[in-house]
């Protein structure tokens, strides 16, 4: 039996239609994103007949189901492009995001793996509000940030540090899970007062770094390429500087690429294209360095400019063929600008990870 669900995701109408085993994980995540009325004729429709089906269509698009693959990742990853594509007046940042006590908004940026939801989750038990976890839409124009409350995935095992309150929600075996992570609402654990239903003025950016800063950024791309494009994918690889490629895992529906980035080398806007490329089933990004929780936290002052070219680093919808870009004409430069004005009136600062009950003391000091 297929099940059909309407999205609203930052004005971007999405509908999803497929098997509930298939789809439920996606639904739960953006639960509060559902939409009751009927979607308007341009709502961009992905199409899943069965949890069989050896293909689905992504609006007019035939996508091949990827065999021992994770048929609701593979829906997921194109439900979220769909979006971002779309989206033309925001930087859809990789962030979290809360309120302050003074109504504004505080940025959390930083790899994966560096405690940023284990950090909103704790301040937001310090009354901060939820804005969101993981996607920060910034509204260049105005320098607000949307809110975006997504779902938290929280792992069950322990080896993260939470508050109470989530530990107890992580070990709860009702709450549905995506790829091991229990997905949480903030809102039905702390009540739906944390969750900001209103767009806030940035006032705070914290970037999370390890060690000193004084190494350049270097993260690990685990890239799935469709067969057809695994000729092509090397050839624009050997072109993008920072980029090497650490290994690849040859399959017969497709390639795993280990690719490292030296980001002090600024290749993401080459990278971009390589992602844009109709041969690039899925990507899946991991710091090249792990954060060390036991060391010491410094916090520091950072200039804004600094801060922009970060932040540039993190936006998700830079694709060339996404509205945004479009709007820009491919002019990153003024991208970079724009998010650079946006943080005119924010203080912005670099936090070393390390002890995580002196790094929320240092980010909740800031907001007094």
């Amino acid at each position: 039996m297929l099940t059909t669900y309407h999205f609203n995701v930052l004005h971007i109408p999405v509908t999803l239609r497929g098997p509930d085993t298939v789809l439920a994980p996606i639904v739960r995540s953006y639960g509060r994103f559902l939409s009751q009325d009927p979607p308007p004729g341009d709502s961009h429709e992905i199409r899943i007949e069965s949890t069989r089906a050896e293909s689905f269509t992504d609006g007019a698009e035939v996508v091949p189901v990827i065999r021992g693959g994770n048929l609701t990742l593979q829906i997921y990853e194109r439900f979220l492009t769909a979006v971002f594509d779309r989206v033309s007046t925001h930087a859809v940042l990789h962030a979290a995001a809360l309120v302050d006590a003074r109504g504004d908004a505080l940025l959390i940026a930083g790899p994966s793996g560096f405690g940023k939801t284990s950090l909103t989750l704790e301040l937001l038990c310090r009354d901060f509000r939820f804005l969101s976890d993981d996607y920060a839409p910034i509204d260049l124009s105005t320098a607000r940030v949307e809110p975006y409350p997504r779902t938290v995935g929280l792992l069950p095992d322990g080896t993260v540090r939470l508050p109470p309150r989530f530990i107890d929600a992580a070990a709860d075996p009702t709450h549905p899970r995506m790829l091991g992570k229990v997905l949480i609402d903030v809102g039905e654990v702390l009540g739906d007062a944390v969750v900001a239903d209103e767009a806030a003025r940035l006032g705070h950016v914290v970037i999370l770094e390890s060690g000193d800063g004084a190494e350049p950024y270097r993260s690990v791309v685990h890239l799935g390429i469709w067969p057809r494009g695994r000729e092509g994918a090397g050839t624009l690889l050997r072109s993008i500087p920072g980029a090497e490629l650490l290994g690849q895992d040859d399959r017969d529906d497709i390639s795993i690429l280990r690719i490292r980035l030296d980001h002090g080398r600024l290749p993401p806007e080459h990278f971009s294209e390589l992602l844009e490329r109709d041969f690039v089933a899925f990507s899946e990004t991991s710091p090249g360095v792990p954060a060390d929780f036991r060391s010491t936290p410094n916090l520091a002052p950072l200039k804004r400019r600094e801060a922009a070219v970060l932040l540039c680093r993190e936006v998700q919808n830079r694709r060339r063929r996404g509205r945004l870009m479009q709007a820009y004409e491919g002019d990153t430069t003024r991208l970079f600008l724009d998010v650079a004005a946006a943080l005119a009136s924010a203080r912005c600062f670099r936090l070393r990870v390390g002890d995580f009950e002196t790094m929320a003391n240092h980010v909740e000091g800031l907001t007094r």
